[in-house]
């Protein structure tokens, strides 16, 4: 089985390649930075790099995608400058793994992309929050996770099924929020 990963690199990434290295999965990442990454992926020497998703062939055969990249969230306060790359990373290489999608004689059985609880907002109120629950909120967090969202869900127009991951705050021995 073939699963592509953005975002391998980072703290979340980089634990689930731990877990799926050694399980007979053909590992793809795409990464900014390839001698880096491989260094921080050292215990996984059988990952196929990419720097752009136009490196992979439209014959590759995806089973999955697992999009978790992103600029962090917690590394810088959030000023209007910081708040444009949050949300041009995400959006940028979402769109960009939908135009591989459309690329791929083959497509992935699904896209497993990461959002955050941001999406429910900021608000606090007695409402009860369920899968039919629609979140109206105009904080950034909101707006950030929901336009991302909205960009991963139109892999369903080209047949591949979409997850959306919505992280709450990741804490580890290693990283994570724990780490600042």
């Amino acid at each position: 089985m073939n699963i592509l990963i953005t975002g391998g690199s980072g703290f979340v990434g980089s634990n689930l390649i731990k877990k799926l290295s050694g399980l007979n999965y053909q590992l793809l990442v795409l990464t900014r930075d390839i001698n880096k990454t491989s260094q921080i992926l050292k215990y996984a020497p059988d990952i196929e790099y990419f720097t752009t998703l136009d490196q992979i062939p439209s014959n590759t055969i995806i089973d999955y995608i697992v999009n978790l990249a992103g600029a962090s969230i917690s590394a810088y306060p959030w000023t209007s400058h910081r708040k444009q790359i949050l949300m041009q990373s995400r959006i940028s290489i979402t769109e960009s793994l939908l135009s591989l999608i459309n690329r791929l004689k083959t497509k992935p059985k699904k896209l497993l992309s990461a959002s955050a609880t941001g999406w429910y907002g900021i608000e606090c109120t007695n409402i009860k929050v369920d899968e039919n629950y629609i979140a109206e909120d105009n904080s950034f967090s909101h707006i950030l996770c929901d336009k991302w969202e909205k960009a991963a869900i139109k892999a369903t127009e080209h047949k591949v099924e979409v997850d959306i991951l919505r992280f709450g705050v990741v804490l580890g021995a290693s990283g994570g929020m724990l780490g600042k």
